[in-house]
């Protein structure tokens, strides 16, 4: 019988000492023959063990320069390889690699399984381990990102005590996503999913809902360490390390990449579907204000007043330009809450809910900003004194307002949410189209 690899500790030196002693003791006992030259029996605040350093002082665990070196090496040599356009090597020489990195995992955490599953995938089409094997896009990535971060994510804190400063709920239903900050104003996330994503799996859903509503709060949320709850146990195991699944797998990667880029640390942790009961309720919402305008009459107004650029209030499904903000993230949207953005220089199509009218004529004559503006034609309305100078009863726009068209209520193309009079059939209310420059 033979033992090795043993570490032992003590909160104090005494009882550091006692635990050496009592080891050694029983070992002795026990009569085993102790080879005192690969022993350490004086206790140290800094040990290497593992290939790991244990620094007890600072409270980290971190990988030894040598065996770093090791894997930078060895990621040059394919690196370099990968230049010269081989895309192949040795099932032992990638095996090799992902070893290496998986025994780093005590020092890095969870990033390690999530960063290599392309890898071990390539693996599994061997033929032998001298065989070659292909390096498909995915893996490819895999050991850039390893050979681009291997140094910076060495090092992790022993501290068994979580320590976040910022709270999110987020998740999923058959319609939509939906997600909020604890404590933190006007940060409720909402959004709808398209045909196709409205039959993916439920996990599926959770997990893009993680992403989406991240995404959404990103302003607010960098640089903070986040505890995110979900109500679905997979999301935590797949955000921590990764899944076989490649549409999982790649929301999993997507999720790392933000929190990177924006010096996010995510804490996922699983909580009861009956404590998750306000991030449910906004996933089975919608989007009140989501409707639109029908397309043809857009053709026209931007062939008399554009050619537009932006659209301010829109989403992945209803925009009228190649650029577009939305109220929440959303497939290629530019920005996130048009207020946000810039509006100069551009010639913006502007389609906002009426209790934002105001607020977006305020914007433009900030900016001098011009574009096309859509309003219903309600004379009531608290916006239609900025827009009408002229005597009660009359229509004499403001001098900021260069061209008008009254169009029909037909022109509102309802969306996926409820949008109450807007789309109507039965509407008795015209739509105003006015070209706004100041």
């Amino acid at each position: 019988m033979y033992l090795d690899d043993g570490i032992g500790g003590g909160s104090e030196i005494s009882k550091a000492n006692f635990c050496s002693l009592t080891v050694r003791y029983a070992l002795r006992s026990a009569g085993f023959l102790i080879a005192e030259e690969k022993c350490s029996w004086e206790p140290s605040q800094s040990v290497t063990w593992l290939g790991l350093v244990w620094d007890m002082k600072d409270g980290i665990v971190y990988v030894t320069e040598t065996r770093l070196n090791k894997l930078k090496d060895t990621l040059n040599v394919i690196i370099h390889r990968l230049r010269k356009g081989e895309i192949k090597v040795t099932a032992r020489f990638l095996a090799s690699i992902i070893g290496q990195i998986i025994s780093m995992q005590g020092a890095m955490g969870p990033v390690v399984r999530l960063r290599k599953r392309s890898m071990y995938d390539c693996l599994l089409y061997r033929a032998s381990w001298n065989a070659p094997v292909l390096l498909n896009s995915k893996a490819l990535d895999e050991i850039v990102f390893w050979k681009e971060n291997v140094a910076i994510l060495n090092g992790r804190d022993l501290s068994i005590v979580e320590q976040y400063s910022c709270i999110v709920y987020s998740d999923a239903s058959g319609i939509g996503f939906g997600g909020y900050a604890v404590s933190i104003s006007d940060t409720e996330v909402m959004g709808s999913w398209n045909s196709v994503e409205s039959l993916k799996s439920s996990t599926w859903r959770e997990l893009e809902a993680v992403y989406r509503v991240l995404l959404s709060l990103l302003v607010t949320l960098q640089g903070e360490t986040i505890k995110w709850y979900t109500d679905n146990q997979n999301i935590v195991y797949i955000i921590k390390q990764g899944s076989k699944k490649g549409d999982l797998q790649l929301i999993a990667i997507k999720i790392a990449n933000v929190c990177k880029l924006n010096n996010i640390v995510l804490l996922p942790q699983w909580v009861p579907r009956e404590k998750n009961v306000k991030a449910d309720q906004i996933s089975k919402s919608v989007d009140c204000d989501d409707w639109g305008i029908d397309p043809e009459v857009y053709s026209v107004l931007d062939n008399l007043w554009g050619p537009h650029t932006v659209d301010r209030f829109a989403s992945d499904y209803n925009t009228k330009c190649l650029v577009f903000n939305s109220k929440h993230w959303c497939p290629n949207t530019s920005g996130i809450n048009a207020f946000d953005q810039d509006w100069k220089s551009e010639i913006n199509w502007i389609v906002p809910p009426p209790s934002l009218v105001s607020k977006c004529i305020q914007k433009m004559r900030q900016e001098k900003s011009i574009g096309t503006l859509i309003v219903p034609y309600w004379r009531s309305a608290p916006f239609w004194p900025i827009l009408n100078v002229g005597i009660e009863g009359s229509q004499t726009f403001a001098s900021f307002v260069g061209d008008s068209r009254v169009l029909s209520s037909s022109v509102v193309i309802r969306g996926r949410g409820k949008n109450g009079l807007f789309g109507k059939t039965d509407t008795n209310f015209s739509m105003l189209a006015l070209k706004i420059r100041f």
